[in-house]
């Protein structure tokens, strides 16, 4: 049985990629208490950059960081009222994973007003951009 301060047998700590390591005391106080498997751990990017990016004298353009003092905050308030009451069993529950139908009716028919012809079964609904090109990745990229 492996105890909090054993090494993974045949494991190494992983290396620092950047940064200072969980094992800093000025990055956590009780980093003394960690399992010596963590001294080479460090926090994820992703962190590093919503620390960075949620200082407020940073705009950030980073995806899933809108700038929350630009939004009509009084209008949606009102609008997802409205949603919740006339439609909130549907629009608080997961829809199919191509998306709500009506929708992908709705664009197609802007579509065709672009000239493009399409029909809904071949429209996928996503919610970020990792998840368009990600589906047909296997189809189009070799590994390695």
């Amino acid at each position: 049985m492996l105890m909090a301060n054993d090494e993974l047998p045949g494991h190494s700590p992983a290396r620092p990629r950047s940064g200072r390591t969980v094992l800093d005391p000025h990055f956590d106080p009780h980093s003394d208490r960690y399992a010596a498997r963590a001294a080479g751990m460090t926090a994820s990017e992703i962190r590093a950059l919503f620390a960075v990016a949620s200082r407020p004298e940073v705009v950030s353009l980073a995806g899933g960081m809108p700038n929350l003092t630009a939004l009509p905050l009084d209008a949606l308030s009102t609008q997802v009222a409205q949603i919740i009451a006339e439609d909130g069993l549907t629009a608080l529950q997961y829809t199919s994973a191509h998306g709500l139908p009506p929708l992908r009716e709705q664009i197609c028919d802007v579509m065709a007003l672009e000239g493009i012809t399409a029909h809904s079964d071949d429209v996928v609904v996503t919610v970020g951009s990792p998840d368009g090109p990600r589906p047909g990745d296997p189809a189009v990229l070799r590994s390695g």
